[in-house]
């Protein structure tokens, strides 16, 4: 992509390149026109990558990242480019304390997210109203739970992460004099409790966030 012919904004009005100018017309396109009809959700969808921002909405709350308002989203200059999500920012993503907040229905509040909720939710809260929106974010949710999220295969990643340093933290410490190994120890197993939890609690918040019913539960999450 020409990095001359890029718009990226960043958190409600930053230009980091480029404009809001188109950005600020879908908005208000979206705040104009019901989203529950599909003639106006359709026209969206072609102006935004739905995927990719229900993945990057699905991950913002499955690592329960409660600095939500730290987000990016770019689309290239041309005709028939879309809007896409970047995801960064995660160093709160399954913190002890926060890790069981339901963070994933905040998105859908129009008041808007993020830290005083002033973040703005005119395309989350407005398109979720449509039935086919509402589908595809099952379905989408559904299948990572089952594969890129499950349980085992989380654990088995966070065992090599670990596994990597696990040689040096003894010289870490010892060098440092902060802490011990043992304490590392501790947090590591308290990550993995994290870890073991999630998929679980994650599923119920989307359940009830999207009120969704017991047959619905059974055709994407079971």
């Amino acid at each position: 992509i020409d990095p001359d012919n890029v718009d990226v904004i960043k958190g409600n009005s930053i230009v980091k390149n480029g404009s809001m100018d188109n950005y600020n017309a879908l908005c208000e396109y979206i705040k104009t026109h019901d989203m529950r009809v599909d003639e106006y959700y359709d026209y969206v969808c072609s102006q935004i990558d739905i995927d990719e921002l229900i993945c990057y909405w699905m991950c913002e709350g499955f690592f329960t990242n409660t600095d939500t308002g730290n987000i990016k989203f770019w689309r290239e200059n041309t005709e028939g480019a879309k809007w896409r999500w970047v995801f960064f920012d995660v160093d709160w993503a399954l913190f002890g304390s926060t890790y069981t907040t339901n963070i994933f229905d905040n998105y859908m509040d129009p008041v808007g997210h993020g830290v005083g909720r002033s973040f703005r939710t005119t395309i989350t809260s407005n398109i979720i109203k449509n039935p086919k929106f509402r589908q595809r974010m099952m379905e989408i949710v559904g299948q990572h739970l089952k594969t890129t999220f499950d349980t085992d295969r989380m654990l088995g990643i966070l065992d090599e992460l670990v596994a990597e340093i696990d040689s040096e933290m003894p010289y870490h410490y010892d060098r440092w004099k902060v802490h011990t190994y043992d304490k590392w120890l501790l947090r590591v197993q308290t990550v993995r409790d994290i870890v073991s939890e999630k998929n679980e609690i994650f599923r119920n918040h989307v359940i009830d966030a999207l009120d969704m019913t017991q047959a619905e539960i059974d055709t994407y999450f079971g």
